[in-house]
């Protein structure tokens, strides 16, 4: 979490209110450091949870851990991956559209 509230601290996030996708995970970021999870792990878990998975009993082992782990424990890591990816996605996004509005920009002169 304490990188987490490094990152929100930044003041790109005012960009948000204009960059869609910069929102989307701003609002990923919020709900991780208010209630500890992703949205996209909570809707995770509840559709694992309808099928009838047992989200809490430990059966997974990763190569990194000799302990067990729950399904809650391996969305909470898939949910935080995801949260990285799109953050670092947002950067592209904007490299993209900056060049796009600079080409285009250069090109009328």
């Amino acid at each position: 979490m304490h990188f987490a509230k490094i990152i929100r601290r930044f003041d790109a996030w005012s960009a948000s209110k204009y960059f869609y996708a910069l929102k989307i995970v701003e609002n990923e970021l919020d709900s991780l450091l208010e209630k500890g999870s992703t949205k996209w792990e909570e809707n995770s878990l509840e559709n694992l949870v309808q099928i009838g998975e047992n989200i809490d009993e430990p059966c997974w082992n990763l190569n990194q851990s000799d302990t067990e782990m729950s399904l809650r424990d391996i969305e909470k890591i898939v949910g935080i991956r995801q949260l990285w990816d799109n953050l670092c996605n947002c950067g592209c996004i904007l490299e993209d559209i900056g060049k796009e509005w600079f080409l285009r920009n250069n090109n009328k002169r």
